[in-house]
């Protein structure tokens, strides 16, 4: 028995739609051969075929590589100070500041203002970011660098005074009293100088200042 409704005619018995009046078994009643109503069912996949999913992860961002000035120094010593002066350069070396030893050379005696003129005038000339001066007490070395224009040496015989030095007064020169320090407080010394830079400031104030005391 087969009742019409519209466009749609369902065939009793069967329970199957049919287009028209087009036989169950034509290609064109069903759409797959079963229900015209349900959509086709998705294809299987074999799990074992499926990718495993792998979670995003955002790339780690690099850290910028630490940059590294390399410093030059001229390097001097009088007799008094020519033994520290062999042991800093030991130190100069592990902590990979260049330097160019402008003397002397041996413990015969000489003088001091010579040589504090050779790293002075360098440093004035602009040669050598820094000078470093080794003597019996230091201060004979400072007096004599600090004639020269544009030069601002500094004794230091700890690493506070040496860390200021550089901090406040911009000194450029650092004078060592080489009878009066151990090795050890000598490199500690040393590394406060080359960590320490120029705060600027009310401070560059007061340098400015005494560039001025130098007159033309």
């Amino acid at each position: 028995m087969v009742l019409g409704f519209g466009f749609w005619t369902w065939r009793l018995g069967f329970g199957q739609p049919q287009i028209g009046n087009l036989p169950s078994g034509h290609p064109s009643a069903y759409a797959d051969g079963t229900d015209l109503f349900r959509p086709p069912a998705p294809p299987s996949i074999n799990p074992q075929d499926q990718k495993p999913k792998t979670k995003y992860q955002r790339p780690k961002a690099q850290k910028p590589r630490k940059r590294i000035m390399t410093r030059k120094i001229a390097l001097a010593a009088d007799h008094a100070g020519y033994e520290e002066k062999e042991k800093i350069k030991r130190t100069l070396d592990s902590m990979g500041v260049e330097y160019v030893d402008m003397g002397t050379a041996s413990t015969d005696s000489v003088d001091y203002p010579d040589y504090a003129k050779k790293v002075g005038e360098a440093v004035s000339k602009g040669e050598f970011e820094q000078g470093l001066l080794v003597c019996g007490s230091g201060t004979g070395m400072a007096i004599a660098a600090n004639k020269i224009k544009g030069v601002r040496a500094a004794v230091a015989w700890s690493p506070d005074i040496a860390r200021l030095a550089r901090e406040h007064n911009d000194a450029n020169v650092l004078a060592l009293p080489a009878r009066f320090m151990s090795d050890d407080e000598a490199n500690g010394v040393l590394k406060a100088w080359f960590d320490a830079n120029f705060e600027g400031g009310r401070h560059a104030r007061r340098v400015e200042k005494i560039t001025e005391l130098e007159g033309d």
